[in-house]
């Protein structure tokens, strides 16, 4: 009788196969939890921007800085209560921007700001790596009287 303590050399070739093809899988699932978090973060990124330049919006609002909103096509600026832009929208860039020309903003595919002159409702709608941000908010109107 012989001394099989051994493997025989398909076995051991079946083996690492089997490893190898559970390393790959393993490998592949580990690379796109990696991608996965990477675009999460960035959304995530994106969406605090907007988030904080909607509040910076809003706040402007509610003290009565922002007074009105300009449009020409497209583009939008809300302005103080001289007419002067607060902050810009140019629609052909993407870009929201502040009185100073700084970048607030920038890759928004869709933007609007609207003002009910009744109600004094400021709406401001931006729309960043498809997904759409809605803020509504009172102005405190100034009034030139006092």
């Amino acid at each position: 009788m012989k001394n099989r303590a051994g493997f025989t050399l398909l076995e051991l070739l079946l083996a690492i196969l089997c490893a190898a093809v559970v390393a790959v899988a393993a490998l592949s699932l580990l690379h796109v939890g990696i991608r996965m978090g990477g675009d999460t973060l960035a959304h995530m990124a994106e969406r605090q921007q907007v988030q904080a330049a909607l509040t910076r919006i809003e706040t402007l609002a509610r003290d009565g800085t922002i007074q009105s909103v300009a449009s020409d096509g497209a583009d939008w600026a809300l302005c103080d209560a001289s007419g002067t832009p607060l902050f810009s929208y140019e629609s052909a860039r993407g870009t929201l921007c502040t009185a100073s020309d700084a970048v607030l903003l920038s890759g928004l595919t869709y933007a609007t700001a609207a003002l009910d002159a009744g109600s004094g409702l400021l709406t401001v709608t931006l729309e960043a790596g498809g997904t759409r941000f809605e803020s509504s908010v009172l102005i405190r109107v100034h009034d030139p009287a006092v």
